[in-house]
């Protein structure tokens, strides 16, 4: 009988020493999926988030495209030609353009993402992002600090000379502005073109 209890005893034992292993193997195993299918979960998460963020910055810079480049362009070079054909401008025949201070962030979705910008792969793009967004932004200042400067114009005397040589280099400040306002757009196109295939 010890030899039928010790054999009992050995099996129980065996048995619960096999199915513990099998069960840790399980565990472990279960673990490790668990593991790999979060990390996928993760790596998905972040390629959603990559491509929305791509997403909202095609679209901040189309309409920045379509509602202030293009039309700013197009306006300062036609005023540009209509100065080019007359003799002898003048302030009085061509007031230099209106400008008025910008207020309104015309970049926010690429402002409040700054830090999220690291995740995006292609470094190319990224570099393009960031340099269109810097001369866009470069734009902006520059129209602010003309905004100041034909506050100053508007405020000298017609009599005084001042008027004439305030007018002549906002003029020429139109000009830059329209020579960056074509490098900006054919930067934006660029950038919006790679864009577009997400």
């Amino acid at each position: 009988m010890d030899e039928v209890l010790w054999s009992a005893i050995l099996g129980a034992l065996v048995g619960a020493i096999v199915g513990g292993l099998m069960a840790y193997g399980a565990a472990i195993h279960a673990q490790k999926q668990a593991a790999s299918d979060q990390r996928q979960r993760d790596q998905e998460a972040e390629r959603r988030a990559v491509k929305n963020l791509l997403q909202a910055i095609r679209a901040e810079l189309t309409v920045f495209k379509n509602r202030n480049v293009t039309s700013l362009r197009k306006t300062l070079s036609d005023r540009a030609e209509s100065r080019a054909r007359s003799p002898n401008p003048s302030y009085v025949q061509f007031p230099p353009f209106t400008i008025t201070r910008i207020e309104q962030n015309h970049f926010i979705v690429y402002d409040s993402n700054a830090a999220e910008l690291g995740m995006i792969d292609d470094q190319d793009l990224l570099r393009e992002i960031v340099a269109v967004y810097g001369v866009a932004k470069s734009l902006v200042d520059t129209l602010n600090t003309n905004a100041r400067d034909f506050d100053r114009w508007r405020q000298v005397s017609d009599q005084s000379q001042e008027k004439q040589l305030l007018a002549n280099m906002l003029w020429g400040l139109e000009q830059g502005l329209c020579n960056g306002l074509e490098t900006l757009q054919s930067d934006l196109d660029a950038v919006l073109k790679k864009l577009e295939n997400l």
